[in-house]
């Protein structure tokens, strides 16, 4: 039994799909710390893999005779590192996909044949898919030019799709499920919209405006504004004219930092 005596952890155990270990981690909302045991020993003792740092989060996975671990230190959008499972500790870490400021790093999700990245760009979600047996990097392609999805019951290790949960604010919900090889989809269910709706009657697209700001915390006598990009997803009857003049609706005004 494991007791964690800071109450500002919470504790957590899984299986990594691959079968072969379990991870117990310890996170709280800016620190993780986490240690392995060999699924088929669960008589041993877990093995601690980096000790807590404060503000730095790692995530780990496992295939093959190595560990992937998604971390922030030193990287506030996160990069990706492996090493191999008999030299866990942070000193044997490599790089196989370094920060950058421009592009965030959500998570991945490992298989026995692909490696898959989830990146967020300009707020745009993004799969990223890296083929260990040839070598081939390469991203989903999505329908729409503005989406989200969520992964959803990828539970098998072996396999060469990838099960995604997908909308667009034209495109109703619907379960697709993706050919990691050939990149090709195929739809297994999707949300009937009642009253005769049809996506191909409409259209979204992003845009963005510029808007002019003041930084927090500065007093009203020494603000200095700052322009930034905002993006906006602008979805219309494909019949309307975009002129300008057509009324509108705000549906959401969101901040955040990718």
């Amino acid at each position: 039994m494991y007791m964690e005596p800071d109450e500002k952890y919470n504790v957590s155990i899984e299986r990594s799909r691959s079968n072969c270990f379990l991870f117990l981690t310890l996170n709280s909302n800016i620190t993780t710390e986490c240690y392995f045991l060999e699924a088929d020993r669960p008589e041993g003792n877990f093995r601690l893999i980096a000790p807590r740092k404060e503000g730095v989060e790692y995530y780990v996975d496992h295939r093959a005779d190595q560990f992937y671990l998604l971390t922030n230190e030193q990287a506030v959008n996160f990069r990706l590192m492996q090493t191999a499972v008999t030299k866990p500790e942070r000193q044997y870490w490599q790089e196989i996909l370094p920060h950058r400021k421009d592009i965030m790093l959500d998570g991945i999700d490992l298989f026995q044949n692909h490696l898959i990245v989830y990146e967020r760009e300009q707020g745009l979600k993004k799969v990223r898919i890296y083929n260990f047996t040839t070598g081939n990097t390469s991203y989903l392609p999505f329908p729409d030019p503005v989406y989200t999805f969520d992964p959803t019951g990828n539970l098998e290790f072996e396999t060469y799709q990838l099960r995604l949960r997908y909308t667009s604010l034209v495109t109703p919900p619907m379960t697709v499920d993706y050919d990691l090889n050939t990149l090709g989809s195929t739809v297994l269910k999707q949300e009937e919209v009642r009253g005769g709706y049809n996506s191909n009657e409409y259209v979204c697209e992003r845009i963005y405006a510029t808007a002019t700001m003041a930084p927090p915390y500065q007093s009203l006598s020494s603000i200095k504004r700052v322009s930034t990009k905002m993006a906006i997803t602008l979805s219309t009857f494909m019949a309307m004219a975009l002129t300008g003049l057509a009324p509108s609706h705000v549906f959401r005004l969101l901040a955040c930092r990718y």
